[in-house]
Parts: structure tokens; sequence; C-alpha cells
């Protein structure tokens, strides 16, 4: 199988790019928190499915950017599959590993009281096999949409711009946050085909994406058309401006398969 890919991302309208709490993993970057954007093609190894990923941290905790990117990487070495299985037990290297990062510098007493409550980040991860299965799994609301010949197979976690809401279920840094964590963790599974696109997004997009799909509009269209950079922070500052998407953080990952 062949991969072209596309990342497109921009933090909140006000904020700087320092301030950007997503994440992304492709093969060709790695994981990524306000890279540059690229587009590139890539022909992975058909015995290691192609990986991918996005993450959104949330802005209310400290370090959620972090984790985000944390969680994204094993992703993408495959800590974390795209079936859902075995994230329970490859969790806590994870967090002590966000720790031991965040206490490389000595912090400030407020910083200090907020580690307790730990980050906390949406994640979406997809895997695509060189055989045509691809697998899924995400916890809260950053979503995977898969379009074949101008119609939209798959939407997943969610299927319906109505189902987001303010207080999605999120993965945490810390243990005692996570109780129930399987019974949190949807999967999904299906088969490509060549002419496929892919495209991973985190929430604020994605419930545009659907509103626009809902409405009998063709939202992936657009995206597909969409250049990273500055064309792409025209085109969202357009819908910020006509209230037609929330101002958050965006991540766009575009995947055509081949």
């Amino acid at each position: 199988m062949n991969a072209a890919t596309k990342v497109c991302w921009l933090p909140k309208a006000g904020n700087a790019a320092s301030e950007f709490e997503d994440a992304w993993f492709l093969p060709e970057t790695g994981s990524g928190r306000g890279r540059r954007a690229r587009v590139a093609a890539s022909r992975p190894d058909p015995a290691v499915p192609f990986r991918c990923a996005v993450a959104d941290g949330a802005t209310e905790a400290s370090f959620s950017g972090l984790w985000a990117r944390l969680l994204t990487t094993a992703c993408g070495s495959g800590l974390l599959p795209a079936t859902g299985e075995g994230w329970q037990h490859s969790l806590p290297a994870l967090r002590a590993a966000w720790l031991r990062s965040v206490r490389r510098r000595p912090l400030p007493w407020y910083a200090e009281a907020k580690l307790e409550a730990g980050a906390f980040a949406a994640l979406c991860t997809a895997a695509f096999h060189s055989d045509g299965r691809w697998t899924a799994a995400a916890v809260g609301d950053s979503c995977l949409f898969h379009v074949r010949d101008g119609q939209l197979l798959t939407a997943f976690p969610l299927d319906r711009a109505a189902s987001f809401g303010s207080r999605p279920w999120l993965l945490s840094s810390v243990d005692r946050a996570v109780d129930g964590l399987e019974g949190r963790i949807r999967v999904a599974a299906g088969s490509w085909a060549p002419g496929d696109t892919a495209f991973l997004m985190t929430d604020a997009l994605a419930c545009w994406f659907l509103a626009e799909a809902e409405a009998g509009g063709q939202p992936w269209a657009a995206l597909a058309a969409l250049r990273p950079g500055a064309a792409f922070a025209d085109w969202i500052g357009r819908l910020r401006a006509a209230r037609r998407i929330r101002n958050d953080d965006v991540t766009l990952l575009t995947i055509a398969l081949s």
C-alpha cells in the first residue's frame, strides 16, 4: 500500500503556537505538536501497519500538550494499538514518563498543585494494513472519517454533530482517574480500497464535519483540497468568524490510500 498524507493544524484564535495542545502521529513526521505542517508520501513496510493518531489535550489541565504527544507517540510505536487491546497495561509507563518530564525543571507552587489532578486528552488512532483491513480505537471526541467515491462510509467514534459535548471521556495521566477505562475505549474495524481517503481530526473540526454532512454537504471534498499553512489558517478563520466552528485548537490528518 501507499499513503499520501497531509497535516494541517492551528491554535485557538488569540493563542500562540506554543499554547497549542493537540498532537498527532504519522510515519513521516513522527509525533508532532505545532511543527511545520507538511505533505508527504510513503510506501510503508507491508509487514507493519500504517499507524496514525490525533490527540486533543484538555486546555483546563496542566501539561496536556505533553500528555497528548506521549499518547500519539505510543500509538505510532504500537504500544497503544488501534485495536484498543492492552491500553490499561501500557498507560502506567506513559504516566511515569509524563511525570518525569514535567519534573525536570522546578515548578511554581500553583503548577505543583495542579500536577496531582493530572493531564487529560482525547485520542483517536487508526492502523491500515496492506491486506485491506483497518482498525481504530478512541477515547473521547477526536474522530476518524473514512470516505470512498464521495460517500462517507465510517464516522468514528461519534457519528452525529449533536453528540459533541463539553465533558467527553478523556485519557488521564494519573492512575486514580482511569477507573473503568476499558469500558470507555471505543473500537471499530473495516476495509479500505485504493482511492479511499481517511481523515483524523480533533473535536471542533469533527463537529463541523458531521454538521455539514448532516446538512447534505460533502465536507470531505473541502478538506481534501486544503493546503497546510496559511491557506488552512485562512479557511479556519472564516469558519470561526461565521461561528460555524468552535474556537479551539484544530488538527487535521488527511491520508489518501492507494
